[in-house]
């Protein structure tokens, strides 16, 4: 139709490419409007991929003539020319992608190209990209462009269904019979047939007559790209057999294509089957999702209802293995997405499979979908958010969603979230469900659940009553037709050859059998393994067992090419993943992998089982059952949180050995459903200690906590994290009473009789007086160190560490002052000086404690004295500045505390040579400390001391020993407070519900730790000032919570002055809230009780100024308004 030809542009003085209508094509109207089409095309979209026009006209003789950009290089015919055979993978699919990406621009302007090929596509030098070519598009001379981007009608290209249009070799069967009626999948048709020449090294049809060409494309099957290029994974593959399907509707879109081309490591795949087997199909199995075209209509119809309508929410309903979350990832996301790129507004799609930890996963799902909407949290802050907040959801998803966008919340297998339950099942509910019900909110809801689990939806109560508002759709099972339609689509995308009438045969097998779809899958995956390029015949299939054995027969091989111990510990981790049923089949139990190696035995094999079970190479023993999985991990916060399922529920029922396992250990694993359950109970209620099982249920539970009959160590199946504390708070209670009545009274008289007889043992026995010293040392430290401060734990000790501190007080008093300048004499003196001053200062005078802590002073000095170097001294010193700036600070008298927390943590912050739990913690106490002082003199700088405050806490509480969590809760209330008084809400809430969890937890775990019930009260009292200060419903619950845990602390201990701060601050406040709700009564009853309380603090110690705005000198209160 034309030649091209380089010239110049003689006004532009531009070197071109001139493309001239050759004068037989220029009496023909047709083809000078294919001339005209394509100037035009190229000049409205403008685009890097597409050759560049800049002028259209006709020389004076009335030819026409068209100026481009003149283009530096080769067509990608010629560059294949110099391959000589298959091009290389990579420089393949690099340039294929980059097509793709040019096309899919393309395609969204309306415009098919209808003649891609090697000579269409030009090949620019650019190192910058592989294999260093950046693509240009050529010659849409021939290209559907759509009516309205035509403006001169009478030069419009009129395709009359007879014209044969574009190049055979590369011609869609549809274009082949109708070039007029083609969509983009033509030109995604052509680049299957591109991308399989370039890897195999000829196109798929090859022949050199047009009409066999065309025969070949309309009818015959392109043979599996495997077959000529044996080195190609299996999942490309496949990605090339969908993108030759006959059926244009089958094929992917070009960005789909553009998508997958970029987005995998193919020539690092494992060479395994594409088929998902087992597994649900996802995204990235899309092309081989079969059968389910009317259902995916279906859903798309009504979540195109959903965006508009009153209804939010479309639910997918159907039995186990019948492909609910198949037809969501593989059949019904990819679409969506495909519209939401090509249509506005568009979709934000975030996808939640319940988890461990599901609010977390919810986090992560929306920090995803919402990237790249200048929406700046991290999963970590956006979960503290939601735990701070029921509206969080709702206001982050309308903030950031584009204006008329709509945000599709997906919840797969809603089935495990609702058997999971507790407090975050309660959470998301509260959370979607208030976004939800917002009137211009854009969230929508689409799940999927089992028809059998429906009712269990109960135990998401607001979401539950909404139900009769969603739209619902029941997922059938396949018919025979259909699942035929999926086995022969399968197979031959995969490049499997499948004997006459076994298709139908296979679908006849597993008519009887419960997850037809799934196991029909396996057996393909199987046969994939006995491929060899013939066709797979009805004998081989029999080989495998049929469908009902081809899964029992493979797994059944996995666990016995085990070993004995390996299939042992294979037992144990499988058991850990089921949830046995009641009233409800047995299902799934989602674990960590750190859970489900502990299971196994937490050793080095039970990680290799893991590895095989979830079908990979370990490398140490013989892989053989290539490809079987009967487990999955998920991705983690880091690898031993990795989640860890049972890849579908039909494994219950098919594998004969897990089924044994489960029949012969149900005693077990149904009381741990027992437990589970009780548990799950008392953590909703509060965890409160009325009702705790004790005698023989506690027996009851406490058995299906225990290992195995098995001899031996573990392996065995564990229980969930709160089913101990619940056993641990049950069993605490029913011997605590009797424990540490006996057990500290022991202790106490042990430890006096103990330093007693030392002491006057020693000057009895001159000769063993250096060993009895030896032991009154190790006595002090012992008590001081230790036994003090757990006694400072428990309920009414007061009097009894009293006694005891002083007791060994006088002893070291009375010790010889030779003795007495000995270095681990003095260190004794000093410590119990120390314990003597935060004793006083917690619960008698701030003189008294001033007065011990300057009796520390001098001894630390004294050692300094003769020995100047000695860091263990210099750290004590550090210590006594910290405590004495507590006191002052107590005093009102900042700028003296200031001094001392500045000379502690100009000790502390240097390098030390060894940093371990102890240097943190003393560290992060003084960090504290100056945010105290910070907060009490209005200073902006607190919020940074208590963030570093918290990182070291943290540090520690890494560990999981409770003393260390609950300093880190401790310091969370502190830093909420700072945040709090900086206006900074959110943040301080966030902080406040994170230290709630811990303190709750901790308090179950160590019920009676009275410190931990004052952290817990803190909490309770932070969280509800922030709650009042937003105007928040829960104020008034969270601070009867405070009082009532700090009544119960100051019955302990009377005269502890933390104690009774926690309590008149929350009765200052509560009374407040009550006053201004005009609940006077209430208020007056607070009053009343704080005044009482107040005044019994000052008269202890008139001079601690912590006390000072409680006090109550003030007018009384007004009278009783109304509530």
């Amino acid at each position: 139709m034309g030649e091209v030809f380089t010239a110049l542009h003689e006004r532009m003085n531009q070197v071109v490419a001139l493309k001239l209508l050759s004068p037989t094509a220029a009496v023909d109207p047709q083809l000078v409007a294919r001339f005209v089409q394509e100037a035009r095309a190229l000049a409205q979209f403008q685009h890097p991929g597409v050759v560049r026009i800049l002028h259209c006209d006709r020389t004076e003789d009335g030819t026409a003539f068209l100026a481009m950009e003149h283009l530096e290089g080769l067509s990608l015919r010629e560059w294949m020319r110099h391959q000589q055979g298959p091009a290389p993978s990579e420089a393949a699919l690099s340039l294929c992608q980059q097509i793709a990406a040019v096309m899919a621009d393309i395609h969204a302007k309306g415009i098919v190209h209808r003649d891609l090929k090697p000579e269409n596509v030009f090949l620019c030098p650019d190192a910058e990209v592989t294999p260093g070519y950046r693509v240009k598009l050529l010659d849409f001379g021939i290209a559907k462009v759509p009516p309205e981007a035509n403006a001169w009608g009478d030069t419009q290209v009129h395709t009359a269904a007879p014209v044969f249009l574009g190049t055979a070799m590369y011609m869609a069967p549809e274009q082949c019979r109708n070039a007029a009626e083609v969509d983009g999948g033509a030109d995604v048709y052509a680049l299957g047939v591109l991308l399989f020449e370039l890897l195999a090294g000829r196109p798929p049809f090859v022949s050199d007559d047009v009409v066999d060409l065309i025969s070949m494309h309309i009818r015959a099957e392109p043979p599996p790209l495997r077959e000529l290029a044996p080195a190609v994974p299996g999942a490309l593959s496949s990605l090339v057999a969908s993108m030759l399907a006959k059926e244009s509707a089958s094929r992917p879109t070009m960005r789909r294509c553009q998508d997958m081309l970029g987005r995998r490591p193919w020539q690092s795949e494992r060479d395994e089957c594409p088929v998902p087997g087992l597994a649900s199909f996802t995204e990235a199995y899309a092309e081989l999702f079969f059968g389910r075209k009317t259902e995916i209509s279906t859903v798309l119809r009504l979540l195109d209802e959903v965006r508009s309508g009153e209804r939010r929410w479309v639910q997918v309903e159907g039995s186990s293995g019948v492909g609910k979350s198949s037809l969501v990832q593989a059949g019904v996301l990819p679409r969506l997405k495909e519209s939401s790129s090509q249509l506005a507004p568009s979709w934000r799609v975030a996808v939640l499979r319940p988890s461990y930890d599901p609010v977390h996963q919810l986090a992560v799902a929306v920090c995803d979908a919402l990237a790249g909407s200048n929406f700046t949290y991290s999963a970590l802050e956006l979960e503290r958010a939601l735990r701070a907040d029921v509206r969080a959801l709702s206001e982050i998803v309308s903030a950031y969603t584009p204006p008329q966008g709509r945000f599709l919340l997906v919840i797969e297998q809603m089935e495990e979230l609702v058997t999971l339950g507790g407090a975050d099942c309660l959470g998301i509910d509260g959370w979607v469900e208030t976004a939800l019900a917002a009137p211009d909110a854009p969230l929508r809801l689409l799940t999927t659940i089992r028809s059998d689990f429906i009712h269990r939806l109960e135990q998401m109560p607001r979401m539950a009553a909404r139900l009769n508002q969603a739209a619902r759709y029941l997922l059938r099972p396949m018919e025979e037709a259909a699942l035929t339609q999926v086995i022969e689509g399968m197979a031959q995308r995969v490049g499997l050859r499948l004997s006459e009438g076994l298709s139908v045969r296979m679908v006849r097998d597993a008519r009887s059998e419960g997850s037809q779809l799934l196991l029909l899958g396996q057996s393909l995956r199987a046969l994939w393994s006995l491929r060899s390029g013939a066709q797979l015949t009805h004998e081989r299939y029999e080989q495998i067992g049929g469908v009902g054995g081809a899964l029992a027969q493979q797994a059944e091989r996995l666990l016995d090419g085990l070993g004995s111990q390996g299939r042992e510990r294979a037992k144990w981790i499988l058991l850990d993943l089921v949830q046995v049923g009641r009233g409800v089949p047995d299902t799934r139990r989602p674990r960590t992998r750190r859970e489900v190696l502990k299971a196994g035995g937490g050793d080095a094999l039970s990680l290799e089982v893991l590895m095989r079970l979830s079908g990979m190479r370990t490398g140490t023993r013989d892989d053989a059952e290539e490809g079987l999985r009967l487990i999955v991990l998920s991705a983690g916060d880091g690898p031993a949180e990795q989640r860890v399922d049972l890849i579908h529920e039909s494994l219950l029922q098919q594998v004969p050995s897990l089924a044994d396992w489960i029949g012969s250990e149900r005693v077990l694993l149904e009381r741990q459903a027992d437990l589970e359950i009780a548990a799950q109970s008392w953590e909703h209620a509060g965890c409160p200690t009325e009702g705790l099982p004790s005698g023989s249920l506690l027996a009851h539970y406490g058995d299906a906590a225990g290992p195995s009959s098995r001899r031996g160590p573990p392996p065995c199946r564990g229980v969930s994290e709160r089913a101990s504390c619940f056993l641990t708070a049950a069993r605490g209670l029913e011997h605590r009473r009797v424990r540490l009545k006996r057990g500290l009274a022991l202790a106490a008289m042990a430890a006096v009789l103990a330093i007693s007889f030392s002491a006057l043992s020693a000057y009895r026995e001159w000769r063993r007086a250096q060993e009895n010293l030896q032991r009154i040392v190790l006595a002090t430290h012992q008590f001081v160190s230790d036994a003090d401060w757990k006694l400072g734990r428990v309920a009414h000790t007061l009097e009894v560490r009293r006694a005891m501190l002083h007791k060994i007080d006088e002893n070291l008093a009375s010790l010889p002052h030779a003795d007495r300048q000995l270095p681990e004499v003095r260190e004794a003196i000093i410590a119990t000086k120390h314990r003597l001053g935060d004793f006083a200062f917690q619960n008698e005078s701030l003189a008294r404690a001033e007065g011990f802590l300057d009796a520390a002073a001098v001894e630390i000095q004294k050692g300094l004295d003769a020995r100047p170097e000695d860091e263990e001294l210099k750290l004590l010193r550090a210590l006594n500045h910290s405590k004495l700036g507590k006191i002052v600070l107590a005093r009102g008298k900042l700028d003296k505390a200031r001094g001392h927390f500045a000379d502690a943590l100009a000790f502390l912050n240097r390098s030390p040579d060894h940093v371990d739990d102890d240097y943190r913690r003393t560290l992060a106490t003084s960090y504290s400390e100056q945010g105290e002082l910070d907060l009490a003199s209005g200073a902006a700088e607190a919020v940074e001391r208590y963030d570093r405050a918290v990182a070291l806490f943290e540090e520690n509480a890494r560990s999981g020993n409770a003393y260390e969590q609950a300093l880190l809760a401790d310091a969370l209330c502190w830093r909420a407070e700072a945040l709090h008084h900086a206006g900074r809400l959110p943040e301080a809430a966030a902080d406040l519900e994170r230290a709630l969890g811990l303190a709750r937890r901790l308090n179950e775990v160590e019920a009676g730790n009275e410190f931990i019930r004052w952290i817990l009260a803190r909490a309770y009292l932070g969280s509800a000032s922030v709650e009042a200060a937003r105007g928040g419903p829960q104020a008034d619950d969270r601070y009867r919570a405070a009082e009532e845990l700090g009544r119960g602390l100051v019955r302990g201990e009377r005269t502890n002055k933390r104690y009774g701060l926690v309590l008149t601050q929350s009765l200052l406040e509560h009374e407040a809230l009550l006053s201004g709700r005009g609940a006077a009564a209430q208020a007056r009853s607070l009053h009343d009780e704080r005044c009482g309380l107040v005044s019994a603090f000052v008269g202890m110690d008139g001079e601690d100024h912590r006390f000072d705005r409680f006090v109550c000198p003030g007018p009384p209160l007004p009278q009783e308004t109304g509530q």
